[in-house]
């Protein structure tokens, strides 16, 4: 206990200097970027209604991140499905491939045009474990907030992870043994801000608002206050984005809700479109006449997931 002094402060407040509060990664997104990046050190959390792509999102940005800066995932989704489930949706994300033999849009069924074979599923299974280190809880596991936050520091190093991933927030549980709701939610989200402030983690979290609100027949687009204890969230989060698509359009709004440290980005709004058969998002240029604009890093050389003999088992 005691006041600072600048010898044993001068470290921290240099490096400060240097990154900002820790290095923040572009996304590959123009217009996107700039209210957002991925910052080593923090915590996002993604909010929307079901179907609205918040998962989809959150889950390119992942990708971006390990194709981009090599960066290793830890992922607890249970609300994808299944751990084969999950891999399928990442496989899509990377290749441009689905796994299943037809999928459902608001138009009906489809057939997939361009399926994946079993060759390249085995091809590419190996390094997409690699980068996306899938959480195996025992069937009788109760999986709290804590529970997967302290996995990620404790295991941190060995795993080699950048970050982790919960889908969802609601399909955890709750351990609130008598506290109050909110109190309960108060202490793991300062318990979450506690591990990426000691550790350089970054944690995702994707969470359900309460209620769908409709509006002259259009859904209308939540906040965090929609969310069961939505002023701790605002509270305590850090980037809080809504991510929100109406059934009858084309577009998906993304607000960005809360975004704490100076060096990640701006509240404010921007609009993605989300291209279903390679299950990527991009922007509309109007630089080059209206043409669509997939990711890609700064330096305009697409990396692209190469199998490599080291991650075949």
């Amino acid at each position: 206990m005691g006041l600072i002094t600048p010898s044993e402060i001068r470290e921290e407040v240099f490096n400060y200097f240097e990154t900002g509060g820790g290095k923040r990664y572009y996304l590959g997104l123009k217009d996107f970027d700039k209210n957002y990046g991925i910052r080593e050190g923090s915590r996002t959390d993604w909010t929307g209604y079901p179907a609205s792509g918040k998962t989809e999102l959150c889950l390119e940005c992942l990708w971006n991140c390990s194709n981009y800066y090599d960066h290793k995932h830890l992922v607890y989704m249970p609300d994808a499905g299944s751990i084969a489930e999950t891999i399928a949706k990442i496989f899509h994300k990377i290749t441009g491939k689905r796994m299943e033999k037809y999928y459902f849009d608001k138009d009906g069924k489809h057939e997939v045009f361009n399926r994946a074979t079993t060759q390249e599923i085995d091809r590419y299974l190996p390094e997409i474990l690699h980068y996306f280190k899938i959480y195996k809880p025992n069937p009788k596991e109760l999986i709290t907030p804590a529970k997967i936050w302290n996995y990620a520091e404790q295991n941190q190093k060995e795993l080699g992870i950048f970050g982790a991933i919960v889908d969802s927030w609601n399909n955890l549980y709750h351990d609130v043994d008598g506290m109050r709701e909110d109190k309960w939610l108060a202490k793991n989200l300062q318990h979450g801000n506690t591990i990426v402030e000691r550790t350089g983690l970054h944690l995702h979290t994707i969470v359900h608002p309460k209620t769908v609100k409709v509006k002259d027949g259009k859904v209308i687009m939540p906040t965090f206050h929609e969310i069961k204890g939505g002023s701790e969230w605002g509270n305590y989060g850090k980037s809080i984005i809504t991510v929100h698509r109406d059934r009858n359009v084309d577009f998906t709004d993304i607000s960005f809700e809360k975004v704490k440290g100076a060096n990640i980005g701006v509240r404010g709004m921007t609009t993605l479109h989300y291209d279903v058969q390679q299950a990527k998002y991009y922007e509309i240029s109007n630089e080059n006449g209206g043409q669509r604009r997939y990711a890609e890093p700064i330096e305009k050389k697409q990396m692209q997931l190469q199998p490599n003999k080291e991650f075949e088992s």
